[in-house]
């Protein structure tokens, strides 16, 4: 499990999503959200219609009938029953008609589900729910379904309403943050094939993606932690396209969210480390901006761990004399049990100087020469953390000792500059 905040591990993302739909749909409770027409008597005809969505195999009208009729108005009822169906609704979708069918009904099942998401997804008087299961939907669509191991390509009106819609989440306190959420899911997914979309989607995703990677102020009321998945969620997106940008502009754009002191340091190391799958070279202008940030980086971490590291090396001394339990950040990195005493945990410290270590290396590889040095000494001190912190053989005080050791090498670091400018 990956760790976002000081003090608890990110909610995986179904939590994110419900608790953003329930603050959506909390102020209109009393609101009759409203569905689509249903012919319930064609609620049986499942298996015939997945029957001849494989084989073409039957009566053709009957089958346009279920899905028009039954199948997609079934995906906006807001019943507790078919609320709790919607995602085994749209697995099914999926797998049954579009994936391995025949050309003819995958082109009609994709073009009712281009439709009826687009349609749904632009809606408000759908349930928050059925709009965010049609948002997903329309990620997942493919102008071009693999066959034979190919890739994908996504659908490019799915592209353009989905980078519309992230683009009004981002600036409009209006928009649900709920579309914000499914819309960057299915722009990471597009992002994964990005060499496969048409040229003007792909301008479109680059710009969109970079303009929440550096947008000033997320309009809306995002709790901590979704603003931090956000944003690391959209540096993964970035990082998966493989290319620094135009003129740098993704590598510049990280650097300025891994210098945000407003996000944990462990969302901001998180997303230093996409850095490494940019394929962003060395000599260009912005090797500065990101070395600079990820030395400014590894010294508040260094920081914040050696102060706990400290206070941890306190706790040995005293558990000898009584019981003494963790308080505050000591909380995240230290368990206390009156049979043991103090222990870190170590987890914690791994997930965060592995992914710091990542972006550091990358960051030195880019840099220009003068930064280099330094850089490279952090990474090194870095490397020794996570190694003894890895080694079940290695006792907790090593372990805090590298960390203080590190903490001094990355502050070196950041005031060298101004020895050198005096």
């Amino acid at each position: 499990m990956r760790y976002f905040s000081a003090a608890r591990p990110l909610r995986p993302l179904a939590g994110l999503i419900a608790l953003a739909i329930a603050a959506t749909a909390a102020p209109t409770l009393a609101q009759r959200y409203e569905s689509d027409a249903i012919e319930s008597r064609l609620s049986n005809k499942g298996v015939i219609a997945r029957r001849y969505a494989k084989t073409g195999q039957g009566d053709g009208a009957e089958f346009k009938e279920y899905i028009e009729k039954y199948f997609f108005p079934a995906m906006t009822q807001t019943t507790p029953e078919g609320l709790a169906d919607l995602e085994k609704m749209q697995g099914d979708l999926f797998k049954s008609f579009l994936t391995g069918v025949p050309a003819a009904t995958q082109r009609y099942m994709h073009e009712q589900a281009l439709d009826f998401s687009t349609r749904v997804v632009a809606n408000r008087k759908y349930h928050p729910s059925v709009r965010y299961n049609a948002l997903l939907m329309l990620g997942r669509l493919n102008d071009k379904y693999p066959a034979g191991g190919e890739d994908p390509t996504p659908a490019a009106k799915g592209t353009d309403l989905l980078c519309s819609l992230t683009s009004a989440s981002i600036s409009s306190p209006r928009t649900p943050n709920y579309l914000l959420v499914g819309a960057l899911l299915g722009l990471e997914r597009h992002a994964n094939y990005y060499q496969q979309l048409p040229r003007p989607q792909q301008a479109k995703l680059m710009r969109t993606l970079y303009d929440v990677l550096t947008v000033e102020k997320l309009e809306g009321e995002f709790t901590p932690e979704v603003r931090e998945w956000i944003f690391t969620r959209t540096a993964s997106a970035i990082a998966s396209m493989k290319t620094p940008g135009p003129q740098g502009v993704f590598v510049k754009g990280l650097a300025k969210r891994v210098g945000d002191d407003t996000l944990s340091l462990e969302a901001r190391a998180t997303i230093l480390r996409e850095l490494a799958e940019m394929e962003a070279e060395a000599g260009q202008d912005y090797g500065a901006a990101i070395a600079k940030a990820a030395i400014e980086l590894a010294s508040d971490i260094g920081e914040e761990e050696a102060e706990i590291a400290e206070k941890f090396d306190d706790m040995q001394l005293q558990a000898g004399v009584g019981f003494v339990g963790a308080r505050g950040k000591m909380s995240r990195r230290v368990t206390v049990t009156p049979e043991n005493g103090p222990q870190l945990y170590r987890e914690g410290i791994l997930a965060l100087f592995n992914d710091l270590q990542k972006g550091v290396a990358a960051a030195a590889d880019i840099s220009p020469e003068d930064q280099k040095p330094a850089l490279t000494a952090i990474n090194e001190a870095i490397k020794n953390v996570v190694n003894k912190t890895a080694d079940k053989g290695t006792i907790d005080l090593d372990v805090t000792e590298a960390i203080k050791q590190m903490a001094s090498t990355a502050q070196e670091a950041t005031v060298q500059p101004l020895a050198n400018a005096e």
